[in-house]
């Protein structure tokens, strides 16, 4: 979705700033922008240390909680640490875990496995993890909404600590302690602080008062990816956690994190927030959406021998197989029931549900649909008991928890942050769910017919990019969510070369060309080849340097582009050497697609079987890399419609081309058609709809 482009204005730099930046004009006016205007300030944003991070008795509870744990530790006491399954509570539960053991405890752990149990502490499970004689008992990016299970364990003789960064309900459970970042003013140091975030606190407050604050440290980096990984603001104490851990990433990784750099062909790349956000996290991530995520936790710990870890890393790479698989299934699914209801883009929310779509993947489809719209996006599926549970994600303006909490009559469970959350209803009631989140967006402000903003820090031309500065706007990063990367913009360029990156083509590479010849390599992620400009254009972009195989390129990472120019197109155009032709084959339509298709692909077949999501008719067609013909298209024009619209990499054809129709038989099966529409759809049936249904053109059903 094209942006509407802002360039900044000017700021005022105060003198001694400017200097204290190398007379950087741009990592000056960034910092200004934070509200960082003195150099003490300056230095604690650009130059990270352990002695800048905020007191972790800041937090409420965290007094409380200390104490606790320090009289189990001397006294012996079984610890249990219950965590959850996505990046965020494995890397908290492997914190907790890790610095208790080295701090001499007996403690063991549980994370709900998402296929049976959902967010949270389910009464049944606790049961069976309290019979390991646990005594105390701690939470972590969870628990603050459990009341019933919290009071169950308290009332069992257990004492419970709450650590969790969720939303506050009315009251807070009744444990011992709860420690919440939420409890904080929004502007406090530590108050962005995720669910790993806060168990990094919570040891670094008990490894100080035992002198042994090395144990904390040495876990700062699971803290680091973790926080990451759950896009949690960066920005004050958060932002300094993941400057320190990435320095530990970098310096001494774990055994995990290289098992999964080498698994992930990624042996050389730099290792930094993008590395972690867009190959560590997904990873570890696909775990938890679809399977059991508990041996993560020893994978992260660096505790399990090396054949174990060998053959988890493995399995890790084979469930993210599936993921992608999954994520794309629905995701595509869920753009088909966008294109058969327009009305639902005139919405604020997209909300959208499928009895068979993977409830482990839906959080990642409701993302990039969100992305991709431009608007906080709800996908939900439905159980056979007819209970809706799915997730939702948001866009920077729009809390959507918020939405969902206005709601919450109607919800038997939610939960979340201002850019994620999950819910659960009755299918009964998605009307009045809709319009309830839909009415909270737009008293946020939200407009639909109004195209996002795109804020761009600096005009530059390719002379300015070098080495010297990017290595200076890069003391800026780590970026991420409150702490975005520069954004450039450079105007009428054009594409020198190009080509397709990832299994499925859904990444590309380009080298770029200016007005003066001066090139500059570019990469855009998860696009299609359709949204490429084919002339002259402006580009919105940041810049990277990315190491790949011991070689270092400055890079732009394509954000958006204006075309300012439309170039003439052909009619349509397929490669001779990519059509193969099969329709001699015995079992054509099995040998296209156990030995030729190169998924994604679709096949073109009319009238199109009804509920196969890979047979389609003209109007159903999506851009694929192979389409299959199994149907002759009824016309030239109707063969360019579909190729434009496909724009396959390969063609193969099936379909038998010795079937024909008498013109008896044509006007049987149309009349066929308009009776099936009389009795089942109130008489409506489109020239489009007929035409499709008996593989004709318009004018040939008018004719008829």
């Amino acid at each position: 979705m094209e942006h509407q482009w802002i360039v900044r204005s000017r700021v005022d730099i105060p003198s001694g700033l400017l200097e204290h930046v190398h007379e950087n004009q741009t990592v000056a006016s960034y910092l200004i922008r934070r509200g960082i205007t003195s150099t003490n300030e300056a230095n604690r944003y650009l130059n990270p240390i352990h002695g800048n991070l905020t007191s972790p008795h800041e937090l409420p509870g965290i007094p409380e909680a200390v104490a606790r744990i320090v009289r189990a530790i001397n006294d012996h006491e079984k610890i249990g640490v219950w965590g959850d399954f996505d990046v965020d509570g494995q890397t908290a539960t492997a914190i907790l875990v890790e610095c208790l053991r080295k701090l001499g405890t007996n403690t063991v752990y549980y994370l709900p496995d998402r296929r049976t149990e959902s967010h949270g502490i389910s009464i049944s499970s606790l049961q069976q993890f309290l019979k390991q004689n646990i005594q105390i008992l701690i939470t972590c990016d969870t628990g603050i909404s459990e009341h019933r299970s919290i009071e169950f364990a308290m009332q069992n003789g257990v004492d419970v600590i709450v650590t969790d960064h969720h939303t506050l309900s009315e009251t807070l459970p009744p444990a011992l302690a709860c420690v919440n970042p939420r409890r904080l003013n929004k502007d406090h140091l530590l108050a962005s602080l995720s669910g790993s975030g806060v168990a990094f606190e919570l040891m670094l407050a008990v490894s100080r008062f035992l002198d042994r604050e090395d144990v904390a440290f040495e876990s700062i980096d699971l803290a680091c990816v973790g926080l990451v990984a759950d896009v949690s603001p960066l920005v004050g104490d958060s932002r300094l956690i993941a400057q320190l851990g990435l320095k530990y990433l970098k310096e001494k990784p774990r055994r995990c994190i290289r098992a999964l750099v080498e698994s992930s062909n990624s042996v050389g790349q730099s290792m930094d927030e993008q590395f972690i956000g867009y190959t560590i996290a997904p990873r570890l991530n696909a775990v938890g959406r679809l399977e059991n995520a508990n041996p993560v936790v020893e994978f992260l710990m660096d505790s399990l021998p090396e054949p174990e870890m060998k053959g988890l890393v493995e399995r890790i790479e084979a469930i993210n197989a599936d993921r992608k698989w999954l994520c794309d299934q629905v995701y595509q699914s869920a753009l088909d029931q966008l294109q058969s209801q327009k009305d639902a883009l005139l919405q604020p929310v997209i909300l959208l549900s499928h009895p068979t779509w993977t409830g482990g993947v839906l959080g990642l489809a409701a993302g990039k649909l969100a992305r991709d719209f431009n608007r906080p996006a709800i996908v939900l599926t439905e159980t056979p008991e007819g209970l809706m549970k799915g997730s939702a994600r948001s866009i920077d303006g729009v809390n959507i928890t918020e939405a969902i909490t206005a709601a919450s009559e109607f919800l038997t469970g939610f939960g979340g942050h201002p850019m994620a959350a999950g819910l659960s209803f009755r299918s009964e009631l998605i009307d009045s769910v809709r319009q309830t989140i839909n009415k909270q967006v737009l008293s946020q402000g939200f407009r639909t017919d109004k195209p996002p903003e795109m804020e761009i820090d600096e005009e530059l031309a390719f002379s300015d990019i070098t080495p010297h500065f990017f290595s200076e706007i890069h003391r800026l990063a780590p970026f991420g969510n409150q702490n975005p990367p520069l954004v450039f913009c450079t105007k009428n360029l054009s594409i020198s070369s190009m080509k397709p990156l990832g299994r499925n083509r859904e990444h590309f590479q380009f080298i770029l060309e200016d007005e003066a010849g001066r090139t500059l390599p570019a990469k855009w992620w998860n696009t299609e080849e359709n949204q490429i400009p084919e002339g002259r254009f402006d580009l919105a972009y940041s810049l990277n340097l990315n190491t790949y195989k011991g070689e270092t390129t400055l890079e732009a990472v394509w954000i958006d582009s204006h075309l300012l120019e439309e170039p003439e197109r052909p009619i349509f155009e397929v490669d001779s050497s990519r059509v193969i032709d099969l329709r001699s084959e015995q079992d054509p339509l099995s040998t296209a697609i156990n030995t030729y298709a190169k998924p994604p692909f679709l096949i073109f077949q009319e009238p199109p079987l009804v509920e196969d999501p890979i047979s389609c008719g003209r109007y159903g067609l999506r851009r694929v890399n192979t389409l299959v013909f199994a149907s002759i298209p009824p016309s030239r024009q109707v063969l360019v419609d579909i190729i434009q619209h496909a724009r396959p990499d390969q063609v193969i054809l099936i379909f038998n081309q010795n079937r024909s129709y008498s013109t008896e038989s044509f006007l049987h099966r149309l009349a066929g058609y308009i009776k099936y529409a009389v009795n089942n759809r109130e008489g409506l049936a489109s020239l489009k709809d007929l035409a499709q249904a008996m593989n004709s053109t318009i004018e040939v059903v008018i004719s008829g």
